[in-house]
C-alpha cells in the first residue's frame, strides 16, 4: 500500500511550477496563475460551472437555508443561504491518479 503525502499547492509554488517547465520568469508565471484562476472565478460567476477537457468540473451549488446545531450545547443555529463550488473530477483524470 503506498503513502499518499498531502501537501498544499499554493500560488507560490504553483507559479514555481510553471516558471520551472516553461522558462518564463516566476514573475510572469505568477501573473498567469492570479489570471487563469481570475478568469476561472469570472467564468463560474457567469455561468455557474467551469468545464476543462480531461481534468473535471467545478460547479456552482445552492444551499438553501436551514437550522443546525452546536453538538456540544445542543444550541440551534439558521444557517443562511449560500453558495459553494464543488469539483467532479473526470474519469480520464480518475484513471490517470488510479493506475499504477
Amino acid at each position: 500500500m503506498s503513502k499518499i503525502i498531502s501537501k498544499s499547492l499554493n500560488k507560490e509554488s504553483l507559479s514555481k511550477k510553471i516558471s520551472l517547465r516553461t522558462g518564463l520568469p516566476k514573475s510572469l508565471s505568477l501573473k498567469f496563475v492570479d489570471s487563469l484562476f481570475k478568469a476561472i472565478t469570472s467564468i463560474l460567476i457567469k455561468n455557474g460551472n467551469f468545464k476543462y477537457k480531461n481534468f473535471g468540473v467545478l460547479k456552482i451549488n445552492y444551499k438553501e437555508k436551514r437550522i443546525g446545531r452546536n453538538p456540544k450545547t445542543l444550541k440551534q443555529y439558521i444557517i443562511s443561504a449560500r453558495k459553494t463550488v464543488t469539483f467532479k473530477s473526470s474519469d480520464k483524470l480518475k484513471k490517470k491518479m488510479n493506475s499504477n
